[in-house]
């Protein structure tokens, strides 16, 4: 079963609430913590204006998804972004559904942001769906992507 509405529109606050960084609970710990490294070098390095698939890797709890915030951070203060063509997805809640579920939630959120231009998609732990580059590629060739930069964690 794909994401929910209410479930996609939580995710993305930006979309409602202009301060939304103050409550978001990744930028919290990452403020609040003993000590801070810099940040990921893809957050500033991601061509914002450009369409392409990235995929970052890497163990569990090193930062990933505290990035993809960074990230729509950068691209709604300086990347040129309307809040709306930002969409961030945590599909850890579809583990383990089949492919056409991740390309259902995909489609399903640029539906309701309803972007004025391309998207910048960030997918958190991508990988928890299998065959999920399958499910990508197939976005990308039917066009549903291929204006927006992906940015894809697991």
């Amino acid at each position: 079963m794909p994401l929910s509405d209410p479930r996609i529109v939580s995710q993305n606050p930006w979309w409602t609430d202009g301060s939304w960084e103050t409550r978001d609970p990744h930028l919290q710990r990452l403020g609040s913590a003993a000590v801070r490294l810099a940040d990921p070098a893809f957050v500033q390095d991601v061509r914002l204006d450009e369409p392409a698939i990235h995929v970052v890797r890497g163990p569990r709890q090193v930062g990933k998804s505290t990035a993809l915030k960074l990230l729509a951070r950068r691209a709604l203060q300086t990347g040129g972004r309307d809040a709306r063509e930002v969409s961030y997805l945590a599909l850890d809640l579809i583990a383990d559904q089949p492919l056409a579920e991740l390309a259902a939630t995909v489609a399903r959120a640029r539906e309701l942001a309803d972007p004025a231009g391309p998207c910048l998609l960030l997918l958190d732990e991508v990988t928890v769906v299998p065959r999920w580059a399958e499910a990508l590629k197939a976005l990308w060739d039917e066009g549903v992507l291929h204006r927006d930069t992906v940015v894809a964690t697991g």
